[in-house]
């Protein structure tokens, strides 16, 4: 993995890690919210995974 690649998706689990955190400790008007963010985060690193195959 090239190292551009590698920092790519370093930051993808990054910002999937800070979605978990941030739904971990949502108020309960904001769960759907955090609940998008996780989704939209673990879809960004489903995308770079799959790219990679």
């Amino acid at each position: 993995m090239e190292e551009l690649e590698r920092k790519e998706y370093l930051e993808a689990l990054e910002e999937l890690k800070q979605a978990m955190r941030n739904l971990n400790y949502a108020e309960p008007n904001y769960v759907e919210i955090a609940v998008f963010q996780v989704k939209v985060a673990q879809g960004k690193v489903d995308a770079f995974i799959n790219e990679r195959r």
